[in-house]
C-alpha cells in the first residue's frame, strides 16, 4: 500500500510539473508573441527601403521606437496588395509610410513627417494636372492597392477614377511588385505611360537613384502635405497600443535629438 501510495504521489508530482511546465512556456510563448511586430510595406524610398545598410528613415525610427519600448520589432518587405491581405489576416501588425484615411485603420497622434501625392511626367510634356477631365488626356501609371487621398474638388476622388479605369490600359495601367514605383519610372521613361503619381520625396529620390532626375518634371499635385504615419489595421487587439507607442516614440526621438541624426543620415532635413 505504502509503496502503491508513493508511486501514485510521484505520478501526481510528476503529472503537476509536467502541466507547470507546459503553462509558462505557453505563457512564455503568448508573451513573447505579444511583444513581437511586424512591419510591412513595398520598398518606399527614403522612408522604406530593403537595403543592407538602409531600411528607409521611418522604418528606422519606428523599429528603434518599439525595440526601446520593450517590443521585438522586424521589417517585412512584400507588395503593398499583399501587405495589405497579411494586415487583414493578422500576420503583420503595422503598414509603413502612409498618410491616415484608409478605412478599418487606427494611426499615431505624431507622425514621422509629411507625404504629398504629386503627378509626373517626362519634361518634353505639356500636360498638366487640372482635375478629373485633364486625365482622360494621359495613361497614368499607379502601383495597384495604393489609395490616393484629395483630388475630390467637385466631388471626384483620384480612387474612383482608378478603379473605374484598371481595365481601360489607355487610361490606367496598374503595377505590381517590390519593384512596381522603379518599372512606373521606366515604362514613363520608354513613353509606355504619359503620366504617373506618386509621393513627391518618394519619386524623386527614385529618380536620383536611378539616374533619370533630367528627364521628368512635376505636373500638379493631388493633395496638401498630410502626416506621413504607421498604420495598424484595427482587427488587430494591439493596433490602438501599438499606435501610442510610436506617437510617443516619435516625440521622444524629436526631443532627444535621435530624430534630427537618422534624418541626417538619409540627407534630409
Amino acid at each position: 500500500m505504502n509503496t502503491s501510495r508513493k508511486a501514485s504521489s510521484r505520478w501526481g508530482a510528476g503529472l503537476l510539473a509536467a502541466l507547470s511546465a507546459t503553462v509558462m512556456l505557453a505563457s512564455s510563448g503568448a508573451l513573447a508573441q505579444s511583444k513581437s511586430v511586424k512591419l510591412v510595406s513595398d520598398p518606399y524610398p527614403p522612408y522604406v527601403m530593403d537595403e543592407p545598410n538602409s531600411k528607409g528613415f521611418v522604418t528606422e525610427m519606428a523599429i528603434k521606437i518599439l525595440k526601446d519600448a520593450g517590443y521585438q520589432a522586424e521589417y517585412v518587405n512584400v507588395p503593398y496588395k499583399r501587405a495589405l491581405a497579411g494586415l487583414d489576416e493578422g500576420a503583420y501588425d503595422g503598414l509603413l509610410a502612409v498618410s491616415p484615411g484608409r478605412e478599418g485603420y487606427t494611426y499615431p497622434e505624431n507622425g514621422f513627417g509629411t507625404l504629398q501625392t504629386a503627378f509626373f511626367v517626362m519634361k518634353s510634356s505639356a500636360w498638366e494636372y487640372k482635375g478629373k477631365e485633364s486625365l482622360s488626356a494621359v495613361t497614368l501609371g499607379v502601383i495597384d492597392g495604393y489609395e490616393f487621398s484629395g483630388g475630390e474638388t467637385g466631388g471626384f476622388k483620384l480612387d474612383d477614377y482608378v478603379k473605374a479605369n484598371k481595365a481601360n490600359s489607355k487610361l490606367v495601367q496598374p503595377n505590381f511588385g517590390t519593384d512596381a514605383l522603379e518599372r512606373n519610372m521606366k515604362k514613363l521613361a520608354d513613353g509606355r505611360i504619359s503620366a504617373m503619381v506618386e509621393d513627391s520625396s518618394v519619386f524623386w529620390y527614385t529618380a536620383k537613384k536611378m539616374g533619370m532626375t533630367d528627364k521628368f518634371k512635376a505636373a500638379g499635385t493631388l493633395n496638401a502635405p498630410e502626416k506621413l504615419a504607421v498604420g495598424f489595421n484595427l482587427k488587430n487587439p494591439r493596433a490602438k497600443e501599438l499606435a501610442k507607442v510610436i506617437s510617443d516614440g516619435v516625440q521622444k526621438l524629436k526631443d532627444s535629438g535621435e530624430y534630427k541624426k537618422i534624418l541626417d543620415k538619409y540627407g534630409l532635413k
